[in-house]
């Protein structure tokens, strides 16, 4: 096993769903990576992960090559930042709902303690579903759908589908806050909707050259200025060109 294997924390296969309205039973939502000690998995501050993780292949393409991160998929002949990435957008895929909006994040309702994820014993759940989180996970999408597109066909594929699924929810409802829920996971609040749609826009735009697109692009870029830097909750410099 690599140096940085540990047993496994929660499975997340079966989680019952809380803060979105309408929506009933359980969602498997297993994989990902955790946030930080609360143990949640939040959709926002992956996408910006995803995109540093999908922009640096985009750049540098032969930066990582199979095996030099020594994780469990090295040897599989694909080089390992885009298996580390793929780890966390099959994740966010699972987070994707069936009329396409992407719930908010999963943890628990109260905080375990510092102790390991073998040793946590809250009952955790699948919060809410949100403007910023569908936005978000249609930009990583439509992001992968470009970089895997040699890589992996089906799942280039199958990210475009789900970008144009989860930028029409999001049309649909334009202003879903993120959960209320803060017990035990932070809270991770949207910053400004515009600039997501802009990052999404762009995104969209890049992977499928549809007129849509383009024309919300023009329509928000005016709205949305340039800025020192782009962190989880303003990604408007996401969708500038890079």
């Amino acid at each position: 096993l690599p140096i940085w294997a540990r047993r496994a924390g929660h499975p997340d296969t079966a989680l019952p769903v809380e803060e979105a309205p309408g929506v009933r039973g359980r969602r498997d939502v297993h994989g990902g990576w955790y946030d930080a000690g609360d143990y949640g998995k939040y959709v926002l501050t992956a996408g910006i992960a995803l995109c540093h993780l999908l922009s640096i292949q985009e750049t540098w393409p032969g930066a990582f090559p199979d095996g030099s991160l020594s994780i469990p998929e090295s040897g599989n002949g694909v080089g390992d930042l885009l298996d580390e990435a793929h780890w966390e957008i099959a994740w966010v895929a699972r987070m994707q709902d069936r009329d396409g909006g992407v719930f908010f994040k999963v943890g628990p309702k109260s905080w375990d303690g510092a102790v390991l994820p073998e040793q946590s014993t809250q009952p955790r759940f699948v919060f809410g579903k949100s403007t910023a989180s569908t936005l978000y996970a249609a930009a990583v999408f439509a992001q992968a759908s470009r970089v895997y597109a040699k890589v992996d066909p089906a799942f280039a594929r199958d990210c475009r589908t789900r970008a144009e699924r989860a930028w029409k929810w999001a049309s649909r409802n334009p202003s879903i806050p993120s959960p209320n829920n803060a017990g035990g996971t932070g809270i991770y609040p949207e910053g400004p909707l515009d600039e997501a749609r802009l990052w999404a826009a762009s995104e969209l735009w890049l992977a499928t050259a549809a007129k849509p697109y383009r024309e919300a692009l023009s329509r928000l870029a005016p709205r949305v200025p340039f800025k020192s830097h782009a962190w989880w909750q303003d990604v408007g410099n996401l969708g500038w060109p890079r």
